[in-house]
């Protein structure tokens, strides 16, 4: 089992300052050891909060982008200018800010359909990541849902289970909405994996997650086990507020 290096924060403010300051060293450290940084974005609120932040005068000049690459986690299948379009949102929040080539950023094209869209971005990933290994991502940034979900990897899903492919499009029955994901054989092949969790909300399925018995097998966070790489969890402290023992960084 992957040792999880956890940090709790006291509130979502400092949460997300203190994600910025890890994003920041993880991907220096990239660039130095091999010359670029791959990055996998999820959507939601707290990376709302943070990719507001990063594209804000203080930060956005600390950064590299020449030689940092942008890729999703997951999108739903909206068209781009939908409120619920997840790169629609990294796009009015972060990219409209950086000077970051536009070849390195690479999008789910939702105008596809789920299906399409997913066997597009697998050819764009094949691309960048040339060689017949699977892709591996410097930084994924994941999110929890309340019900333990991550990506666009729902419990109960057949999704879960997926070895074959490294992107899928699927219909999520219990949202009866299609959604396009990573599967979980690339976001493990990551070298560094980093949960972004706040809210009460999240704090009984993150108990669950942390000291449940075989967690694994109802909540699929607990199956994001890097096979070469570092696991972190950066908490603020509502989510974290159920929790018994927390290993720190």
């Amino acid at each position: 089992m992957v040792m999880r290096q956890v940090k709790v924060y006291p509130d979502h403010d400092s949460l997300v300052v203190g994600t910025a300051g890890w994003i920041l060293s993880a991907s220096a450290e990239a660039i130095s050891s091999r010359g670029a940084c791959s990055i996998a974005l999820s959507g939601g609120s707290t990376p709302r909060a943070l990719f507001r932040l990063l594209a804000g005068d203080e930060w956005r000049t600390r950064f590299d982008w020449s030689r940092i690459e942008l890729f999703q986690v997951d999108e739903r299948a909206v068209p781009l200018d939908h409120p619920d379009n997840n790169f629609g949102m990294i796009e009015r929040e972060l990219l409209h800010a950086v000077q970051i080539p536009a070849d390195h950023v690479h999008r789910v094209r939702t105008e596809l359909g789920a299906e399409a869209a997913a066997e597009d971005y697998e050819s764009q990933l094949r691309k960048t990541f040339p060689g017949a290994g699977i892709p591996r991502f410097d930084i994924v940034l994941l999110g929890m849902g309340e019900d333990g979900h991550t990506a666009s990897l729902f419990p109960g899903t057949e999704a879960l289970h997926e070895t074959r492919h490294w992107v899928l499009g699927y219909l999520v029955m219990k949202l009866k909405a299609q959604r396009i994901t990573l599967t979980f054989p690339v976001i493990n092949d990551a070298r560094k994996v980093l949960f972004l969790v706040s809210g009460p909300g999240k704090a009984a399925t993150l108990r669950e997650v942390f000291q449940g018995e075989s967690p694994e097998l109802r909540y699929p966070a607990a199956m994001v086990e890097p096979r070469d790489g570092l696991l972190y969890w950066h908490l603020d402290g509502d989510a974290a507020s159920l929790i018994r023992v927390v290993h720190s960084e």
